[in-house]
């Protein structure tokens, strides 16, 4: 087996183990989820869920077992997953496997792995309900310089603002106070076209905080329909009805022989 064929193997595991879903409200052995956690020694602590099912154990691939993720961040009722064991092992792109020479382009937006994860990993390993909580995230684009569409805009943004106002201020202040508020006044854009935290921009993470901290309740019970309960309550109501049908009727009886 080839070096690159390992390393593309290697990378298409990585790849493979992480997914974006949100959940609503979410509970965890009676505890809300929370991120990763490290502690003094630097061992790291997950939570962890259950979400879809695909063949782990079994070799057949014909036995799905629940996929457990750990949880490495929550962002409202947002969480950013990564699988707790390796779930498959795929090629990240076979064109560039069976070139000789690593000439062809392999950015993720065009490679079959993603194709992979997308189609038959997304259709196998969640029902319609678990697909509908799976996050879509877009695929960012170089347009020019390396740089996206957003960080042009942003970038453009900021020369727009910053640059007259130093031209503005230099003469009355100096250069040096000039520079500063036009740093201060261009920082806010690139902050906007280079902060992500887990495929969020700023806006959306000031916003998940927002409604984290602020708006969303601080206590989220964790609600499920316990089919169980229902047929118990349903049982003792038959009995109930069963108990005044035979005492309506016994009454009848002793009226009649009365009579």
């Amino acid at each position: 087996m080839s070096k690159r064929k390992i390393i593309y193997m290697i990378i298409t595991m990585l790849l493979s183990v992480g997914c974006f879903t949100s959940y609503g409200d979410v509970k965890a052995s009676g505890e809300s989820v929370s991120e990763s956690r490290t502690d003094e020694n630097n061992e790291i602590t997950f939570d962890c869920v259950w979400f879809g099912r695909y063949p782990q154990a079994d070799k057949t691939g014909r036995i799905y077992d629940p996929i457990k993720w750990r949880v490495l961040s929550v962002a409202g009722d947002d969480m950013f997953l990564m699988a707790d064991n390796t779930l498959d092992c795929k090629v990240m792109n076979q064109q560039a496997e069976d070139k000789e020479e690593y000439e062809l382009d392999l950015r993720w937006e065009n490679c079959d792995m993603r194709t992979w994860l997308n189609s038959d990993f997304y259709k196998k390993a969640f029902n319609k309900t678990e697909q509908n909580a799976v996050i879509e995230t877009k695929v960012k684009t170089k347009v020019a310089f390396n740089l996206t569409k957003r960080q042009i805009v942003c970038f453009a943004a900021a020369l727009i603002i910053g640059l007259p106002l130093f031209f503005l201020l230099k003469d009355s202040t100096g250069t040096s106070l000039a520079s500063m508020a036009m740093i201060a006044v261009m920082l806010p854009c690139f902050l906007f076209a280079m902060y992500e935290k887990h495929g969020q921009p700023l806006e959306v993470v000031v916003k998940n905080i927002i409604q984290t901290k602020f708006i969303a309740p601080k206590e989220r019970p964790y609600r499920t329909d316990n089919f169980y309960s229902v047929l118990e309550r349903q049982r003792k109501l038959e009995k109930e009805v069963s108990a005044i049908a035979k005492g309506n009727t016994k009454k009848q009886r002793g009226g009649k022989r009365k009579a």
